[in-house]
């Protein structure tokens, strides 16, 4: 089965046609990575899909992999499939055009975080819950450097899971410290950042 068929190939070129400014990303791989061959064949897609607005590297790391970087300080830990797949995709898409889901207000305030937060989501590939939750991340990220933001998916990093004890996804840790259960609305996930900066 191809990592993107031919139909989700055509859906991903109307979609990427919508694209402004170009966006890059890294595919993160490493030793002994059966799911790395997939991932290149991945990221070729999505390039070829973009024609280009999309420009894709491979990055050899030693741990956190398969995985993808959007930004510097943005990563998806594990192979982006399902609902995981078109969140990214489309954030990809709303990136390049500038365009944000959070108000104008609540942009502001992450805009003007000053100290580091580090957020790492749990999910699964087609978790019902997470869409929300793993957006509002990685517009965080995209909007502050001080937010380093890690989408984790569980199926393919166990010792983090067992790590933080999670139970259900998705699961936001904010500084290793602070937990969401579920999908959080955006004020609240705003508000347990700010808490953890007091």
């Amino acid at each position: 089965m191809p990592v993107i068929d031919d139909v989700t190939f055509g859906i991903l070129e109307k979609e990427f046609a919508k694209m402004g400014k170009g966006v890059h990303i890294d595919i993160l791989t490493g030793p002994s990575c059966h799911l790395c061959d997939s991932l290149r064949e991945f990221g070729r897609k999505i390039a070829l899909a973009s024609k280009g607005k999309i420009s894709v590297d491979e990055k050899r790391v030693t741990e956190m992999y398969p995985g993808v970087n959007v930004l510097e300080n943005l990563q998806y830990a594990g192979f982006p499939m399902g609902k995981q797949m078109w969140v990214l995709l489309n954030f990809l898409v709303d990136l390049s055009n500038g365009r944000y889901i959070m108000e104008k207000e609540m942009i502001t305030e992450i805009m003007n975080i000053d100290k580091r937060v580090n957020i790492d989501v749990f999910v699964t590939a087609n978790c019902e819950y997470s869409p929300l939750q793993v957006r509002l991340a990685y517009e965080m990220a995209a909007l502050n450097k001080n937010i380093r933001v890690r989408v984790i998916d569980g199926t393919f990093f166990p010792d983090l899971v067992i790590r933080h004890d999670i139970s259900a996804t998705p699961m936001t840790v904010i500084n290793n410290k602070v937990r969401i259960r579920g999908s959080a609305m955006p004020d609240e996930f705003l508000r347990k950042i700010k808490c953890r900066l007091e």
